[in-house]
């Protein structure tokens, strides 16, 4: 966070980054501490039920708000390399919006993990009396967003590169690393997305479901 300080008024990339990392930091308490404790004591929504219901609307809050930046940083990334004055116009001032929603996540001591269905590994939810249509949609959303965006991004980049878009060799070194930090954030991103849809809805390995915890948690702590 201190690196990206430093530079907050040269790029606005780090000036979105480092509103993420915000988020970020606080997101760790609920994908990192909160899941630990909870697991490691084998909670289930019964033992806490509104501790654990407001920690899944605090984590689902987070998980919302990171993934949304991502998408504007992926938008950034790619009118950045095509016209930095273009991007300095769109991205001078910038509000960010972000998504909440009426259902959240509550924790499982079962698969040490988030769901919709409070009573999961016990009572399935035949009647989907817990489901929630925005969440699958938005990550499903971000996967294909962030694909498309940085595919993008990476066809302007070879197109400026044999062009002698680059100013620098210098420059060029910077952007393709900014470019790879970016790609293993939107990879862990991408991987916890869509594994949190599909543990929704069917019954998955218990180690995809640790695969995909892991990977909400580096998406919020592979930046720092």
């Amino acid at each position: 966070m201190y690196s990206i300080w430093k530079r907050l008024a040269n790029s606005n990339c780090y000036k979105i980054m480092f509103v993420m990392g915000v988020v970020d930091m606080t997101a760790v308490l609920c994908a990192g501490f909160l899941t630990g404790y909870l697991g490691y004591f084998g909670y289930v929504f019964c033992s806490s039920p509104k501790f654990i219901y407001f920690s899944g609307a605090y984590g689902t809050f987070c998980w919302a708000a990171e993934s949304t930046i991502e998408g504007i940083l992926a938008i950034n990334r790619c009118v950045e390399i095509w016209s930095s004055e273009y991007s300095n116009k769109l991205f001078g001032v910038i509000f960010f919006l972000t998504i909440t929603y009426l259902t959240f996540f509550t924790f499982s001591g079962i698969y040490f993990s988030w769901f919709f269905n409070p009573h999961i590994g016990y009572i399935d939810d035949v009647n989907k009396e817990y489901e929630n249509t925005l969440h699958p949609f938005h990550n499903l959303s971000v996967i294909f967003f962030l694909t498309i965006t940085y595919l993008t991004f990476f066809i302007i980049f070879l197109i400026k590169s044999k062009q002698g878009g680059f100013q620098s060799h210098q420059q060029s070194y910077s952007e393709k690393m900014i470019f790879f930090q970016i790609i293993l954030i939107s990879l862990f991103n991408s991987v916890a997305a869509s594994i949190y849809v599909f543990m929704q809805y069917i019954h998955v390995n218990d180690l995809i479901i640790i695969i995909g915890q892991i990977c909400w948690l580096n998406a919020h702590g592979d930046k720092h």
